[in-house]
Parts: C-alpha cells; structure tokens; sequence
C-alpha cells in the first residue's frame, strides 16, 4: 500500500478501534476498497492520485480530499491531514451520517452530491421525497447512505 493509504487505514483503524481488513490494488492508481454494506450502493474505493485521495462510493458518486488545502504546511503533513479528513469522511459514511444524492435525466446522470444528516437541519428523512427541478425529460432521483438507498 502507498504511504498515504497507509496513512488513512491506520487513522480508520484509530477512528473505528479497530483495524479494517481492505482490498487493495496496485493501480494506476493505487487504491484500497471497503466491501460494499448493500448491494446497490456498492463498494467504496480510495483512489491514491499522488496529491489527493479520491473517494468513489459505489459507481454512483465520488468526492475528493485534496493536499491544496493545506498549502502552508511541507508536503509530508499535507497528505497526514488528507488521510486524516478522508479517514473521517470514510468513517462518517460507513456510519450512515452521510446522504448521497444522485440525479438523472433518462439513464444519463446529470449529478451528484453529499450532505451530512442533520447538518442545517437537513435529513435524509426531509430530501427522501424532494425532487429537484428539470425543465424537461424524465428526471428521478436516487438517494441513498451507505446501508443502502433511501424508500
């Protein structure tokens, strides 16, 4: 595994007390996948791309934690706190404190994103029946956390 996948395993480790067993590839890019807690959501992959880490949850969205916001600090503290954020991301996900929304016009997506449950009162409760607005076309929605998609 690459130093700062390394890095994130054992901050997840930390967060969760206890060591999680991860796949691992060699790439490019190098990565390592969490199994999927539902079928439908899919795996979770952490794509190692050298000054970030890209986070793939399932084919369905991704996000990516970057060094670029830690400009200040040497290189070697930038990808420490990159594996520490991804590492509390990854945590707060597999928790199920964070709601993905995907939409779609037809089959073809036109976006995704994520929000924390409870953030600024949001819940995944309150945007289970919201529809984002699409002037024409078939839109639908899909919204899920990690234990599976939102009924």
């Amino acid at each position: 595994m690459t130093p700062t996948l390394n890095k994130f395993a054992a901050r997840l480790a930390e967060i969760q007390g206890t060591p999680r067993k991860l796949g691992y590839t060699d790439g490019p890019p190098p990565a390592a996948t969490i199994p999927a807690a539902h079928g439908a959501v899919g795996d979770m992959t952490i794509y190692d791309d050298v000054d970030e880490l890209t986070i793939d949850i399932g084919h369905k969205h991704h996000t990516h934690v970057s060094c670029y916001n830690y400009d200040r600090l040497p290189e070697a503290e930038r990808l420490d706190m990159v594996a520490r954020d991804a590492a509390e991301f990854v945590n707060d996900v597999m928790s199920d404190r964070v709601c993905i929304t995907v939409d779609y016009i037809g089959e073809r997506c036109i976006g995704s994103s994520h929000f924390y449950d409870d953030e600024d009162n949001a819940s995944s409760s309150l945007v289970r029946g919201i529809g984002v607005g699409a002037t024409s076309g078939e839109h639908r929605s899909e919204r899920f956390r990690w234990s599976g998609p939102l009924a």
